[in-house]
């Protein structure tokens, strides 16, 4: 037999988690279930998670009232979704205002228009 290449088993599985993309951070996937279960109901339509970078969870708010109402919640939030992931992954929270990004649709790519996505859906 010839010689063979010994990879780190945790390299195989971040490799699986991530489809084999190292810029996907593989707590993404944990975040986003638990940011499902922590954010309130009644916040949902006018809030979606960006994403966290280097600790920090990123929020794009459709309107600045709910951006100053989730100003209020970043603390509970913070420790809520830290409890649920299990250790200090959320470090911060920053919040801004904009327009949601547009979500392609087979008929959209049909068609090259593309309709806003849902707030609150993945």
């Amino acid at each position: 037999m010839g010689d063979k290449e010994i990879f780190p088993f945790k390299d195989i599985v971040q490799d699986l988690w991530t489809g084999g993309n190292p810029l996907i951070d593989p707590l993404v996937p944990a975040v986003i279930k638990v940011w499902s279960q922590v954010v309130p109901d009644s916040l949902r339509p006018a809030v979606c998670l960006e994403g966290i970078r280097e600790g920090t969870l990123h929020l794009l708010v459709s309107n600045p009232v709910v951006g100053q109402h989730l100003q209020f919640l970043k603390e509970s939030i913070q420790k809520k979704m830290n409890e649920l992931l299990g250790g200090p992954v959320v470090k911060g929270i920053r919040v801004k205002s904009g327009a949601f990004p547009e979500v392609p649709s087979a008929e959209s790519e049909a068609t090259g228009t593309h309709k806003p996505r849902t707030p609150g859906k993945w």
